[in-house]
């Protein structure tokens, strides 16, 4: 149960079901030795200078936000921006997309970014404000998204919301995404819902997500939205 300060045994019955993949976070790796030595140093969040094509200032919660996104980047880990809502989610990721963008120049992908309906247009609004030099691709209902789609590897940020996902998951597992971000991340709070499904079936270095509540109901919410921004964690 977990509560027993002892060694217990588990029946192997409760692996059966995993891949041999799968099975090799339960061994030491090279990945799993970094990142111990990572915690064992920890001094704390290092500071990140703002990217210079950023047309906002942050506060000082914001930048710690940033910096924190940041340093996940670093080490290699996905992570949760779970921030109330009105307090600058959005600018936080749009400037950490921006530091992205300027860490990879000569390797060119597109982010995308996966919100509900209602704010797909806020993203592009908010990116042309604050990081205009991003060039935005939003995918929304109608059949000119699916020409559209062929100028995603044109573009810097696409913006879709998670109905389409499940329609176009098909066509946009095709790109492998520089980030993948999450907004109102407890649209995944259900880990067998097909909308959860279908976004830990895209292609990305980095994940993040977004969510005021992380945790709306039971502790399963919160696994749900770890697995995705941190697969088999």
């Amino acid at each position: 149960d977990g509560l027993i300060p002892v060694a217990q045994k588990i029946g192997l019955e409760q692996a059966a079901h995993l891949d041999e993949e799968s099975l090799k976070r339960f061994v030491d790796s090279p990945a799993a030795a970094v990142l111990r030595e990572n915690l064992k140093n920890f001094k704390g969040v290092p500071s990140t200078d703002l990217p210079e094509t950023i047309q906002a200032g942050l506060r000082p919660y914001q930048k710690d936000g940033f910096d924190f996104l940041c340093h996940l980047t670093q080490i290699r880990l996905g992570g949760i921006l779970a921030d109330d809502m009105g307090l600058g989610k959005t600018l936080q990721t749009l400037t950490w997309l921006a530091w992205l963008q300027a860490q990879n120049k000569k390797n060119h992908k597109p982010s995308l970014v996966i919100c509900p309906a209602s704010v797909l247009h806020n993203w592009r609004r908010e990116a042309n404000r604050f990081a205009p030099h991003l060039r935005v691709l939003v995918l929304e209902s109608g059949n000119a998204r699916h020409n559209l789609r062929k100028q995603i590897p044109e573009n810097d940020l696409i913006v879709t919301n998670y109905a389409l996902l499940r329609r176009d998951l098909t066509a946009l597992q095709k790109f492998d995404f520089q980030a993948i971000v999450l907004d109102e991340a407890q649209f995944i709070k259900n880990p067998g819902a097909q909308v959860t499904q279908s976004v830990k079936q895209l292609r990305a270095s980095q994940r993040l997500a977004l969510t005021g509540t992380p945790l709306e109901n039971r502790m399963l919410d919160l696994w749900s939205i770890v697995d995705f921004v941190q697969p088999g964690y």
